[in-house]
C-alpha cells in the first residue's frame, strides 16, 4: 500500500514541475521601513496634484463628491462643464465653441451681469440639473444651425 501512495505522490510531484502553469515562486521579500520611505521619495514625489487626480474617471468623480459633501456645488458643476468643454468635438466650428465657452462665462465666472443665469443657479441647483448636459446641448444647437 505504501508503494502505490508513493507512486502517486511522485506522479503529482512530476506533474507539478512539467505542467505549464503557476509554479510555486521565491518568498516575497517585504521592504523595511526606511526602504519603503526611499521609496515613497523617490515615485510620488509630486504626483498627487489635482490635476494628476482628475485626469482618471474615478479621481475626477470621487472629487466632485467630495466637493458636493463639502458644499461646494457650483466649483463642482464648474469643474463638470469645463471637462464637458474639452471633450466637446474637435470639428466642431470655432462660432460654435465660442458660443459654448460664453454660456460657461456667463454662468459660472459672471452671473450677475446676466440675470437669467443668477435666477436659474437656484432652480439648477434644485433640480439637479447638469451643467455638461447643458453645455453640451447648446455646442450641439450651435453645430446644427
Amino acid at each position: 500500500m505504501e508503494d502505490l501512495q508513493d507512486a502517486l505522490e511522485d506522479a503529482q510531484y512530476f506533474n507539478a514541475m512539467h505542467k505549464r502553469g503557476p509554479r510555486p515562486t521565491a518568498a516575497i521579500e517585504y521592504p523595511t521601513d526606511e526602504q519603503l520611505k526611499v521609496w515613497k521619495e523617490e515615485h510620488l514625489r509630486g504626483i498627487l496634484t489635482l490635476s494628476f487626480i482628475c485626469s482618471d474617471n474615478l479621481g475626477f468623480y470621487l472629487f466632485l463628491k467630495y466637493c458636493e459633501a463639502v458644499g461646494e456645488l457650483p466649483s463642482a458643476l464648474f469643474i463638470e462643464a469645463t471637462a464637458a468643454y474639452k471633450k466637446l468635438p474637435a470639428q466642431m466650428d470655432d462660432a460654435s465653441r465660442l458660443e459654448a465657452y460664453e454660456t460657461m462665462v456667463k454662468k459660472f465666472i459672471n452671473p450677475l451681469r446676466n440675470p437669467t443665469a443668477a435666477a436659474n443657479k437656484n432652480a439648477n441647483a434644485s433640480t439637479g440639473a447638469d451643467a455638461s448636459q447643458a453645455l453640451v446641448a447648446v455646442a450641439s444647437d450651435g453645430a446644427d444651425g
